[in-house]
């Protein structure tokens, strides 16, 4: 493997396939790649300080005296509330993005509260948090628009609804308030998937006699699977705990890849020449030890994908767009937040979309 701060050379295939790298190819796509590389160095400074992972709260809290079973939130609570999140924002037709941002501001939110003051958020306390910063994340990034053309977001009074009127409009805006004051309203964080889309900037375009969709075809599928990987990582607080959301997100490229590789095989000079771009940009390589371990706890989200070699055999032969995200809510005004891969791969949606009430029991 070429050292990162050394140039890729456009290679050509004996099959006659010619490949740009990023600092040789055509004008457009050169301007493409500077922008996402520029793009990946802002992200990685936001996460190295503000944004860093957060500590493993969960661990944290077992460790302290005198704390049942039944006192705190544990790892399939935290799940089932992200998997809720899903269902709302694929109900009303926001985007996914806004379920990764919103966990961001619960996990820090939590982590904050337990270390600095060993304090201990029962699991009502922690629905109440969820509902919050799900509403948080959608009223910041989350603005879709509807049918005819006019802004919305949702009201604070569907929250209340969704929670069957458990939590009131006062208790929401109260807890809505402290997270505010908790995260010093640092409410920005890099997502994976825009990490995931400036990675994929990086990408040299290629020709297979004379045929240029291919480039669009194989990058639109990888965008695809790579989305589908980073909302299941979401909902494993291991993730976000251990993690960097730039290693995330790299490694759930490479497992696209490597998924893909029977009906979407990248041609090798490509990926070498991808590789050695993003090691560039970012520093990242795929043998790094964070990489190599992210990829793990990937491939255990979705064993099924990496063992079934005909797992994307009917994915259409399509050309494909990989959505820009210079503003927090374009790629819900270009989605609608209804093309997710999670909703075609992993069947557990149902096509008939049902509003997801807490129990006040629960």
């Amino acid at each position: 493997m070429m050292e990162a701060s050394k140039a890729v050379t456009p290679l050509k295939s004996e099959e006659g396939m010619i490949i740009f790298s990023a600092s040789e190819a055509s004008g457009e796509y050169c301007s493409g790649a500077v922008e996402a590389a520029d793009h990946l160095k802002v992200l990685l400074k936001q996460e190295v300080g503000t944004y860093s992972p957060c500590v493993d709260y969960l661990n944290m809290v077992r460790q302290l005296p005198n704390i049942g079973s039944g006192d705190f939130v544990s790892e399939g609570w935290r799940r089932k509330l992200c998997e809720w999140s899903y269902e709302v924002v694929d109900h009303f037709g926001f985007d996914r993005e806004a379920v990764s941002i919103a966990l961001n501001y619960l996990d820090r939110y939590v982590a904050t509260k337990v270390q600095d003051c060993n304090h201990v958020i029962g699991q009502k306390e922690f629905q109440l948090l969820a509902v919050t910063c799900l509403y948080t994340a959608l009223k910041i990034h989350g603005e879709t628009e509807d049918p005819n053309g006019q802004r919305r977001k949702l009201r604070i009074d569907a929250f209340v609804e969704l929670s069957r009127g458990f939590f009131s409009v006062d208790i929401i805006e109260e807890m809505e308030r402290d997270i505010f004051a908790t995260l010093d309203w640092r409410v920005n964080p890099p997502t994976c998937l825009r990490f995931v889309s400036s990675i994929l900037r990086l990408c040299p375009k290629w020709t297979i006699g004379g045929i240029g969709i291919a480039h669009s075809n194989f990058i639109g599928s990888i965008f695809d699977v790579s989305r589908y990987l980073t909302e299941l990582s979401v909902c494993v607080a291991s993730f976000s705990c251990t993690f960097k959301t730039s290693v995330i997100a790299y490694a759930s490229v490479l497992c696209a890849i490597e998924a893909l590789e029977s009906t979407r095989p990248l041609p090798y000079a490509v990926r070498v020449a991808f590789q050695n771009n993003v090691a560039d940009a970012t520093g990242l390589t795929p043998n790094c030890p964070d990489i190599l371990h992210a990829k793990a706890m990937v491939k255990e989200l979705c064993p099924d994908m990496f063992n079934k070699l005909d797992a994307f055999d009917d994915m259409p032969e399509v050309p494909h767009e990989i959505p820009d995200f210079e503003s927090p809510s374009e790629s819900a005004q270009q989605n609608g937040g209804k093309t997710s891969p999670i909703c075609v791969m992993d069947d557990v949606n149902d096509s008939r979309r049902k509003r997801i009430k807490f129990s006040q029991n629960s």
